[in-house]
C-alpha cells in the first residue's frame, strides 16, 4: 500500500512538474507546493525511531507501550501542550513543520491565484513573486524543522531560530524588490524640444 501512494505521488509530482501551466503563477505555486509537500513528508519517517528512552526499555528487556515520539528533547506529553494542536510546550515538535509544509500545496497555490489575478497583466512579474514566495514558505517550514530538531517548543524561539526566520523573510523582502525593481513598467520615452 505505502509502494502504491508513493507511486501515484511520484506520477502526480512529474505531472505536477512537466506540465505546463496558462497562468505561470498558479503553476509556479502548484510546484512550489508539491515539492515543498514532499519533502516535509519525510518528516514523518523521523517520528517512529524509539526515543533514546524507549531503546533503553526495550534493551532491558521491558514492554513498552509506544515506540517513537513527535517531540524533541522531552518526553511526549499526554493531554499536554498548546491548546487546539496539543504541540509540545517542553520541547521541539516534528507536527509543527509537518503542518506547515503539509498545507503548502495549499497555500501556495492559493497565493499564486491572487497573485495572478491582480497583476493580470504582468503574468511574469505574478510568476516571480510567487517563486519568491515559495522559497520564503520552504525557509520557514525548515526554519521550524530545525527549531524542532533542536528541542525547542515552537512558542520559544532563541536567537538561532530568530536570525534564520529572519534571514529567510530579508533574502526574499531584497529578492521581491531586485524583482519589482526589473519588471517596473519601462519610462516613457523622453520628447526632445532641443533644435525644434
Amino acid at each position: 500500500l505505502l509502494l502504491v501512494a508513493a507511486l501515484g505521488a511520484a506520477g502526480l509530482g512529474w505531472y505536477a512538474l512537466r506540465t505546463p501551466f496558462a497562468d505561470g503563477a498558479l503553476g509556479t505555486g502548484i510546484r512550489f507546493g508539491f515539492l515543498i509537500m514532499v519533502l516535509v513528508s519525510c518528516v514523518a519517517f523521523i517520528m517512529p525511531r524509539p526515543t533514546p528512552a524507549q531503546l533503553a526499555s526495550i534493551r532491558a528487556g521491558q514492554s513498552t507501550d509506544t515506540i517513537g515520539a513527535h517531540t524533541v528533547g522531552a518526553p511526549d506529553e499526554a493531554g499536554q501542550g498548546l491548546p487546539l494542536t496539543r504541540w509540545s510546550s517542553a520541547g521541539g515538535d516534528l507536527r509543527v513543520p509537518h503542518f506547515v509544509g503539509m498545507h503548502a500545496l495549499q497555500l501556495l497555490p492559493l497565493a499564486a491565484l491572487l497573485l495572478g489575478r491582480g497583476l493580470r497583466t504582468r503574468q511574469r512579474l505574478a510568476a516571480s513573486l510567487t517563486r519568491i514566495l515559495g522559497y520564503a514558505y520552504l525557509g520557514i517550514t525548515l526554519t521550524t524543522l530545525v527549531q524542532a530538531l533542536r528541542g525547542q517548543p515552537v512558542l520559544m524561539p532563541d536567537a538561532i531560530t530568530w536570525a534564520m526566520a529572519l534571514s529567510v523573510l530579508a533574502a526574499c523582502l531584497i529578492a521581491t524588490l531586485f524583482t519589482l525593481a526589473r519588471h517596473a513598467a519601462p519610462a516613457a520615452p523622453r520628447i526632445s524640444t532641443v533644435g525644434a
